[in-house]
């Protein structure tokens, strides 16, 4: 059995009865296109100006905390922490959204697109009320960028609070707006886990994940995975 994060192979032993020596811990992979590059560039090409830029990637939905996210920018603007928000994705929360000033809606981008997001945001927010191991969060780190993110599924086994990014518990606008603007506001701390992020690189490729997929299957055949 394979398993994409420690947390779902504990689900699995302790709710199935898996014995934990057949359960495989392999992330899925992301594309060759998100990699570090040139952020300045990048922040040109998009047309964004001076000021925080901070972006949400997915499904614009309940469950991805998108009202925990509404709430604390509005608490954040009551406060005077002025940022951008920036929504990647569809979803029946799209006309919401647009009703929030300083957010903006961006649509389904290409992979490219989204890359290009990922390097040009000081932030990728992900205030999920559940999770497996989401892509966003790797397409995000193998771009150097931040990750602010609800304590949820295999995302703790992702994000290192202080170095790559931070936690927050889900469904807690205020305790996500503290910290989202304790972030914002520090953005030396920003750069330096931005910095944290590309000296230790995680190889999330697809392809690497791959490669392990197809060892646990040979393992788990045996001989017969040898002949084939």
């Amino acid at each position: 059995m394979v398993a994409v994060s420690e947390e779902l192979s504990g689900r699995l032993t302790s709710d199935y009865g898996l014995h934990a020596g057949k359960v495989e811990v392999i992330a899925m992979g992301v594309g060759e296109e998100f990699q570090p590059g040139d952020r300045e560039e990048d922040r040109v090409a998009l047309s964004l100006p001076e000021g925080a830029d901070v972006l949400f990637a997915g499904d614009l939905v309940e469950a991805k905390g998108i009202r925990d996210l509404l709430a604390a920018r509005e608490l954040l603007a009551a406060r005077g922490v002025d940022f951008r928000l920036h929504f990647a994705g569809r979803g029946a929360l799209e006309e919401e959204i647009s009703g929030v000033e300083g957010c903006r809606l961006l649509g389904a981008l290409s992979q490219e697109e989204l890359a290009r997001w990922y390097r040009s945001s000081d932030l990728l927010v992900l205030p999920s009320h559940s999770e497996g191991t989401p892509l966003v969060v790797m397409e995000a780190l193998s771009c150097g960028t931040p990750v602010l993110a609800a304590r949820v599924g295999g995302i703790p086994e992702l994000i290192e609070p202080g170095r790559n990014g931070d936690l927050v518990e889900p469904r807690q606008p205020e305790m996500l707006a503290e910290k989202l603007g304790e972030l914002l506001e520090a953005p030396a701390i920003l750069e330096g886990m931005r910095e944290a992020i590309l000296k230790k690189r995680i190889d999330f490729r697809a392809s690497s994940c791959a490669r392990k997929v197809y060892a646990a299957v040979r393992k788990s055949l045996g001989s017969a995975g040898e002949a084939a």
